[in-house]
């Protein structure tokens, strides 16, 4: 009889992905997050019902890839003796992102009512304001992680980690702003 497994993580770490594998799983959070991304440009600050939906799923559908390349980093910057902290001090501006992209999808369910019936001009700035900060972000990310000082070192360069982690902290100001004006500045349209 087969004995049980005791710690899950002693089997996952002794099997790490194969460079190969991480090439070919790449592509896929890529390429939902740049069609998710797309989409969200089209349809940031809309107010049409259908529109807040596409908007709401595209945002979903960019917190899976952005989850999915995350579990595939977290793989990757696995080195002997890493602990926990360490890993993620190492991907705090993807955490951030996360954050971030987790968090306007549940703002846009919770006051879909209030955003389809007419929300202040603000709603539509701040939203802009976010999807861009959100948009460089991923783009500044994508680049670091494909730079020669992350495949070397299995950590972002200390410049763009500053950059990343400025712009996560402005893009939370920003989101929780936008929270404020759709909770409390709506229009009588």
């Amino acid at each position: 009889m087969a004995k049980p497994i005791k710690n899950i993580h002693s089997i996952y770490n002794k099997m790490p992905i194969s460079e190969d594998v991480y090439r070919t799983l790449i592509g896929v959070p890529y390429s939902l997050g740049i069609a998710s991304i797309i989409i969200i440009l089209f349809t940031t600050g809309a107010t049409n019902p259908n529109e807040v939906y596409a908007l709401l799923y595209s945002y979903i559908f960019l917190s899976c890839s952005i989850m999915f390349l995350f579990g595939l980093l977290w793989n990757k910057i696995d080195r002997p003796g890493s602990d926990t902290l360490t890993k993620i001090m190492t991907l705090f501006p993807f955490i951030m992102i996360m954050i971030i992209t987790f968090g306007i999808p549940f703002f846009l369910f919770f006051h879909f009512d209030r955003i389809t019936k007419g929300v202040s001009n603000y709603y539509t700035l701040f939203l802009n304001i976010s999807t861009m900060i959100t948009v460089v972000q991923i783009w500044l990310f994508f680049k670091a992680i494909n730079d020669k000082y992350f495949q070397n070192n299995n950590a972002l360069n200390p410049k763009i980690f500053s950059v990343l982690s400025l712009l996560g902290t402005l893009n939370l100001i920003v989101c929780i702003t936008l929270g404020v004006v759709v909770k409390y500045y709506t229009t009588d349209c």
